[in-house]
């Protein structure tokens, strides 16, 4: 039955988004700005202010990973309101992860040239190793409600982003991806 939930929840996202690689269009972009060391640094210090350099450099829109992910979930994640969600360990994962996306989207910031979709694909594919360094199975079940509260609900039918959090959790010490599965279905 479990597999079957499972199965259940990765057919119904990716129905809904059939096309995963829309995100900022696949046209190529040459950089609009010169690459500038404030805005690495910023990057290196986890510090959201990084994504708007990335998208005055590139700029994908709001379907591309700066501005439609990246620098939206960043600054969320600061705000109070949001934050206090989250227990101190679960904080602490937060600034880890904010951290290590940055850290993930730094070389495509410093290519001279992009494809939006390309980056958001790259990005994401990198998001469960940030997941795992960061503490994510330590924190997601005692922080779950957080999460839920501060993802936007349409974020949930996004099919990347679901099967990322389901395959971190295989790869805990314990495979939780089960008990994300039933918190999630019994909402």
């Amino acid at each position: 039955m479990k597999t079957v939930v499972y199965l259940f929840l990765v057919g119904v996202c990716n129905g809904f988004l059939f096309n995963l690689n829309t995100h900022g269009g696949s046209k190529t972009i040459t950089a609009k700005t010169d690459v500038r060391s404030e805005c690495t640094d910023w990057a290196h210090n986890g510090t959201c202010d990084f994504y708007d350099c990335f998208e005055q450099r590139f700029p994908c829109g709001s379907s591309g990973y700066a501005l439609g992910y990246g620098g939206k979930y960043c600054r969320k994640f600061q705000q109070p309101q949001f934050r206090s969600l989250f227990n101190a360990a679960g904080q602490v994962f937060l600034d880890k992860m904010s951290k290590c996306e940055m850290d993930a989207v730094l070389p495509f910031y410093e290519q001279q040239s992009i494809t939006c979709s390309t980056e958001y694909d790259m990005v994401f594919k990198h998001q469960e190793d940030c997941y795992i360094q960061s503490g994510y199975c330590d924190v997601v079940l005692d922080n779950f409600d957080g999460f839920l509260k501060t993802f936007d609900k349409a974020d949930f039918l996004n099919f990347k982003l679901i099967n990322q959090v389901l395959n971190a959790a295989k790869r805990c010490h314990v495979d939780i991806s089960q008990a994300i599965i039933s918190k999630y279905l019994g909402r």
